[in-house]
């Protein structure tokens, strides 16, 4: 009895031992995350941010909360939905996360919150595992984990929530290191040899299911991964031609693989049940992957909100003075250091002509380093991908994780050789709480926390002036907002301001929201701009019973704004500051019905949202110049989607601006018909105009110029090309509308 107490006693004290550094480690992190983002003063209900993507994602945890993980959002769209099949990237297990601490709340800001927190301490845990399992000792596997959940801008990052719940990295980096040493994650832990076949199983059964939550994050995520240990795996082929091990190493790949695949095809199926139109969101070019690539220095400069003004100042002013595009990609002092140092020991191991172990931690830390800064970087293997193979992958700065990761655990090694010198134990603990407290320093600043005051200001105007439209026109109105912004992805302030207007209501339905490129949203670019009276009736005949407009309606379109005002009297509600004024549509709507009767009514409403849109494609747009001007790049197009189930007569109309020098003649041609040939002379303009019956469906319209540019020189001499300044459309007949979709800013 007494030694069966005190083995129990011993097993206790194990477990006790074993719990103590994933404890320290998640407490650590906790308390360098509140105290970056001053977490006493957050409440609940609290937006983290209203500006950028932080409504979008707000619009899409109220979708998971509200509506279930793979439902369409009602309270966008109006007449239809928000379709979110199209903003899918494989992030089945935050949308798990999310909808369960839906469970708690029904608040998305709220959710959005409580996650965003959680994913400090469990990026701190995931990359303690990795140290302790690549046999870092526990003191600098907890101050790698802190610093790991704190990297430079994550309390910034919450607008891209599931890039900021980068948790699964460490395995990721885990599994490019293991196929850098030629063993599959998959194999028997090392621990497990022997004769343990049950310990083997549990091992196998751990290993898989990390892979599966590894396929089943972000697919950026999933996709670096998949790039880097593949890379890795042919250099060790090219090294050492091995069929088996080819086979081998590639079994994990494909687990991560495989869900992803699968969660990426239930995503488009459920957009494809959307009506394309043309000018689709989310679409990228090879010139994206490139400007969204990193710089090597943006990974040794300080972050631009670091908590010293002045570093903060030299990467921001670094920043404008080279014109640079994309997000916080610095390392931090100490996994700089790490990435120094492996460069060092590489580049020792070349000059001295000696070679690092085959197989060992470094040399595979080595390897990896060096194939991830090489898609990481601006012109690297990260452009060629996107030549070659596809351009989704459009922000490859976003590798910084994974070599924040192996800097880490680089200087985790090093620690590890100090601490496992038994007289030099108390030593590795003073220097793992020096890693921390530099590096939780150097890599958070209180200073950039949000202002939750102002922010619960902010949306509780919003929520008063929702309030006040509920009231007047009811519970379940649907509501149209002007001016008629395309969404997502377009560059105006008008965008977050309409996401978080509809976040803050309960029963409203608004117009704003639906995916460009989509019947169910390109219908609005066929509305009149400029005769108020027609678009009120269009919007009376939808069912609309009311209209709000934003402030940039009257810069934008005065004439429309003063003919709303004008013809339905005084505002109902206006939001502080003036942004959001709301009219009552409701006696127009019932005048309409009156007018037309109970036959005509439904046909102007299928007019009205079955029209023919227009889209220019195929064009580079540039806005350094004025007017505003679409260079033609190659095979340039008119997409025109006819959307009302009948012919129609188009005459479409392209104004056009002189190349650099010389003159080219332009034709359109389409549908049978080409239309005459405008030369469009250096410095002048012209117009090129053609008349098509547009059946039912696409159709597209080439832009022809001439004298041709042969083979790529379209690209490299688009300056020689002529510049699109605009693009109209006009049915013959009345009846159904026509609008035009042009590239947005």
């Amino acid at each position: 009895m007494v030694s069966s107490s005190a083995d129990r006693g011993l097993r206790l004290r194990a477990a006790a031992n074993r719990a103590a550094g994933p404890v320290v480690t998640a407490v650590l992190s906790m308390l360098a995350m509140a105290q970056a983002l001053r977490l006493w003063d957050w409440r609940p209900g609290t937006p983290l941010g209203l500006l950028g993507d932080a409504p979008w994602t707000a619009t899409l945890i109220r979708t998971y909360v509200d509506h279930g993980a793979y439902a369409n959002n009602p309270l966008f769209g109006a007449p239809f939905s928000l379709n979110t099949g199209w903003a899918s990237t494989g992030d089945e297990v935050h949308i798990w996360i999310l909808s369960a601490l839906g469970g708690l709340t029904s608040d998305p800001f709220t959710v959005m919150g409580l996650y965003f927190f959680l994913c400090f301490p469990l990026s701190a845990l995931a990359m303690y595992w990795l140290c302790r399992r690549h046999g870092v000792i526990r003191p600098a596997a907890v101050a790698l984990g802190v610093l790991f959940s704190v990297v430079p801008g994550h309390q910034e990052r919450f607008a891209h929530l599931f890039l900021a719940a980068y948790w699964a990295v460490p395995y990721a980096v885990h599994v490019v290191i293991e196929t850098a040493q030629g063993r599959s994650v998959l194999g028997r832990g090392r621990a497990d040899r022997g004769n343990r076949p049950a310990a083997g199983r549990r091992h196998v059964v751990a290993a898989g299911a990390m892979l599966v939550l590894i396929g089943l994050g972000d697919v950026y995520y999933v996709a670096f991964t998949l790039i880097l240990a593949a890379v890795v795996l042919l250099l060790r082929q090219v090294l050492r031609r091995d069929l088996r091990e080819l086979l081998r190493l590639s079994v994990p790949l494909v687990t991560i693989a495989v869900p992803t695949l699968v969660s990426l095809w239930f995503a488009r199926s459920r957009a494809k049940q959307d009506e394309v139109t043309g000018g689709m969101a989310f679409g990228r070019t090879v010139a994206d992957s490139d400007r969204w690539s990193g710089r090597i220095l943006d990974l040794i400069l300080p972050w631009d909100g670091h908590r010293v003004p002045f570093l903060g100042s030299l990467s921001d002013a670094y920043n404008l003075v080279t014109d640079t595009y994309g997000e916080t990609s610095a390392l931090g002092v100490i996994a700089l250091v790490g990435v120094v140092g492996l460069l060092a020991v590489a580049g020792s191991a070349a000059l001295t002509q000696r070679r690092l172990r085959p197989g060992g931690l470094l040399t595979a830390l080595v390897v990896a380093l060096l194939v991830t800064v090489g898609f990481y970087t601006k012109g690297g293997l990260g452009s060629w991908f996107a030549l070659f193979l596809t351009p989704q992958i459009r922000t490859w700065s976003r590798l910084f994780l994974f070599v924040a990761v192996i800097g880490l655990l680089a200087v985790g090694v090093w620690l590890s050789q100090v601490g496992t010198r038994r007289r030099r134990r108390p030593l590795s603990l003073a220097l793992a709480a020096l890693v921390v407290v530099v590096g939780v320093w150097d890599q958070t600043n209180p200073g950039r926390a949000p202002d939750y005051v102002a922010l619960r200001a902010e949306l509780g105007d919003l929520r008063t002036f929702d309030d006040s439209v509920q009231a007047t026109l009811g519970a379940g109105c649907t509501i149209f907002t002007l001016p008629v912004v395309q969404f997502p992805e377009v560059d105006d302030a008008s965008v977050a301001q309409f996401l978080s207007l509809g976040l803050a209501s309960d029963d409203l339905r608004w117009s704003f929201g639906a995916i460009k490129g989509t019947a169910q949203a390109d219908w609005q670019l066929a509305l009149t701009s400029t005769d108020a009276g027609r678009l009120l009736d269009d919007l009376s005949a939808v069912g609309f019973c009311g209209v709000v407009l934003h402030d940039s309606t009257m810069t934008r379109s005065p004439a429309l704004a003063a003919g709303i005002a004008q013809q339905l009297g005084g505002p109902i509600a206006t939001s502080a500051g003036g942004t959001f004024t709301a009219y009552d549509l409701r006696a127009r709507r019932d005048a309409l019905a009156t007018r037309l009767g109970p036959v005509d009514l439904p046909r102007r409403r299928e007019e009205v949202l079955r029209p023919v849109v227009v889209a220019l494609q195929g064009v580079w747009r540039e806005d350094a110049v004025s007017p505003t001007r679409f260079p033609l790049g190659p095979t340039p197009s008119l997409q025109v989607s006819n959307l009302s189930g009948m012919p129609q007569t188009v005459r479409l109309v392209v104004s056009l601006g002189g190349a650099r020098d010389g003159v080219r003649t332009v034709t359109l041609d389409g549908l049978g018909r080409t239309s005459a040939p405008v030369d469009v002379a250096a410095g002048g303009a012209g117009q090129a105009v053609l008349t098509v019956e547009v059946p039912p469906g696409r159709s597209a319209v080439e832009v022809v110029v001439r004298p041709e540019e042969p083979g790529l020189s379209a690209y490299a001499r688009r300056a020689d090309l002529p510049f699109v300044v605009d693009v109209s459309a006009v049915l013959e007949g009345a009846g159904t509308n026509v609008g035009v979709s042009l590239p947005p800013p």
